[in-house]
């Protein structure tokens, strides 16, 4: 061909096409990350490819896939240099989001990724009677002492300390756990050091009802940050359409096995929930 017939492209303009390239690339990257394309992944890393691209919400290919469980693809990005310790625009690593998207169950792509630091955390619970409005069988003073002796704050306590020593993946380090029993509510400021504190607010339910006592619970998990100041999560467990217990108890020695029942039932939820934000302080 008659080279002075061949076209000349300006550089402006071949470096516009090639961030156009390169902006298409990237987002495939990331949708074949999300979805677990492992194939298409492959077919994408090329020297030219930024591992490290990220989305509107700052996850990367290598947070999408491990936070969808795709563990092929994990391992994939991690062989070509993908940054482990990238962080989306929630301060979420892959690790963490692996964690806690699936409540520890994708092991296989967290024995592929570095575990961080332990956070952190104080725990302490305390429970109100606001919604004990009387019993068939005892007086309200007599009520009031089988509470006391039964102690809720401290089965939620025991059930969510418990949680986090055998099914919580070694994510907390509980430095502080205390059981402050019937008291007005606090949120008093973490010691310094410490990422935060979890506040477990427990209200037991006795009501009477057709010669049979009614029993409900609601646990008010509280998640306060290392520097103070208002809660960074609030919200309620066992309250609700959704989420609310009643349970019949045809005397007083069946309260505590009901209540510790479902102090069990809620603590993996308020772990999970509790952890995630956490590890966004």
């Amino acid at each position: 061909m008659d080279r002075r017939c061949a076209v000349r492209y300006p550089a402006a303009v071949l470096a516009l096409v090639f961030a156009a390239w390169a902006a298409d690339t990237a987002e495939d990257l990331l949708t074949a990350a999300r979805i677990g394309d492992t194939a298409r992944v492959r077919s994408l890393l090329q020297p030219a490819i930024n591992l490290e691209v990220k989305g509107k919400d700052g996850k990367t290919p290598l947070i999408w896939a491990a936070q969808e469980g795709r563990t092929e693809v994990v391992g994939l990005l991690l062989a070509h240099g993908a940054d482990p310790r990238a962080r989306d625009n929630d301060g979420l690593s892959a690790y963490d989001l692996a964690l806690v998207s699936s409540k520890g169950k994708h092991e296989a792509i967290l024995a592929l990724l570095p575990k961080p630091v332990r956070v952190r955390v104080d725990v302490d619970a305390l429970w109100l009677p606001v919604n004990m409005t009387g019993s068939c069988f005892e007086s309200r003073a007599d009520l009031a002492r089988r509470l006391q002796e039964i102690a809720p704050d401290a089965l939620a306590l025991a059930a969510f300390t418990d949680y986090a020593r055998s099914a919580g993946k070694d994510a907390l380090e509980i430095v502080r756990s205390d059981s402050e029993g019937l008291k007005a509510e606090t949120a008093a400021e973490p010691p310094a050091g410490v990422r935060g504190a979890v506040i477990l607010v427990v209200r037991p339910g006795v009501s009477c009802a057709q010669h049979a006592d009614r029993l409900s619970l609601e646990i008010d998990v509280r998640v306060i940050p290392a520097s103070g100041g208002a809660p960074a999560f609030h919200k309620t467990f066992g309250a609700g359409l959704t989420g609310h217990h009643e349970q019949v108890a045809l005397n007083p020695t069946q309260y505590r096995p009901i209540f510790e029942e479902w102090a069990k039932l809620h603590a993996g939820s308020i772990y999970w929930e509790a952890l995630r934000v956490l590890l966004r302080q």
